[in-house]
């Protein structure tokens, strides 16, 4: 079992109460997302391709992120069936939240690394959301910050793991690798995902390692 897995006392991070967030836009992640979503040139793209018959029921989430107006356009058009971003912090306003619980979106405050996490949040509440709203069938992490605070490669994929183990049957998640590890170690999370991955399961990785796109097979 890859050290911090279970036992969170190997995290690896500074203690914070919370990190800033930006809620970037639906384009703003398909650029970053662009060189593993080939041949798609978007996330809508990919998604309406590999889980269209499923439109009106997709779940969708964003670990680290409040996911407002990266999900917003996908349900306004009837896509989504229900979507979340978790962050440390929930600094909406009350017209923000209207507007996300007409889109049947949720923003959750949640630690998406570690079971005892910062500000005293947990993995858990991800958890119990998933188990009441369905598996997600796109999940995807592009922290600002937060994420680069992790430089050892058996920590993050054990991250990584535990993002996965909440996806649907055939669920995509699509992540960043911490920047600012060490290429040594990117190449390691590379070789131990696919290492990991299951006979039809797709693994796509950007040029320099710091990107990532793992679909689950049935």
């Amino acid at each position: 079992m890859l050290r911090g897995a279970e036992d969170d006392t190997f995290a690896e991070r500074e203690r914070a109460d919370h990190y800033a967030y930006y809620d970037s836009s639906e384009q703003n992640f398909d650029l970053f997302f662009a060189e593993v979503l080939l041949p798609y040139n978007s996330i809508r793209s990919y998604t309406e391709a590999h889980y269209g018959e499923k439109k009106g029921k997709m779940v969708a989430v964003e670990f680290g992120g409040p996911a407002r107006k990266l999900f917003a356009r996908m349900a306004d058009d009837g896509l989504l069936g229900r979507s979340a971003g978790f962050v440390l912090h929930d600094s909406r306003s009350d017209y923000e939240k209207t507007q996300d619980s007409a889109r049947h979106h949720s923003v959750i405050e949640a630690d998406v690394f570690f079971k005892k996490g910062a500000a005293e949040l947990s993995w858990r509440t991800v958890e119990e959301w998933v188990r009441r709203n369905g598996k997600p069938d796109i999940a995807i992490e592009r922290m600002v910050q937060g994420v680069d605070l992790i430089r050892r490669a058996d920590l993050y994929v054990a991250i990584v793991k535990r993002w996965l183990s909440q996806l649907a049957e055939r669920g995509t998640l699509l992540a960043e690798i911490p920047r600012m590890m060490p290429l040594e170690e990117r190449n390691k999370v590379a070789q131990l995902l696919q290492d990991d991955s299951l006979q039809g399961e797709e693994v796509v990785f950007s040029k320099n390692k710091t990107r990532f796109l793992f679909r689950r097979a049935v």
